[in-house]
């Protein structure tokens, strides 16, 4: 199951987390934090939120046996850094 996230949660270990986040644009961006910084308290507020962070980013890249994502992205998957001054309107 990996570590738990909790309020006092601090970077330290291997291991990488990964959310998913929305701008104020409403771009929605998947996140990650390989320890060498802090996570968002409202990730570390929430009961249990590693189960979901988990469900959430098995189902977006395809690995999960919960959820049936068939999406088929042919052989594409861009990732790229991304700001809201990116995406002004």
């Amino acid at each position: 199951m990996g570590l738990s996230l909790i309020s006092e949660w601090v970077p330290g270990s291997s291991y990488t987390y990964a959310w998913v986040a929305m701008d104020n644009q409403e771009y929605l961006a998947k996140m990650y934090n390989n320890n060498s910084g802090w996570l968002p308290k409202a990730l570390l507020s929430i009961p249990d939120i590693k189960l979901y962070l988990d469900d959430l980013s098995e189902y977006i890249d395809g690995e999960s046996e919960k959820y049936n994502n068939k999406i088929n992205k042919n052989a594409n998957y861009i990732v790229d850094l991304y700001s809201s001054y990116t995406y002004k309107k």
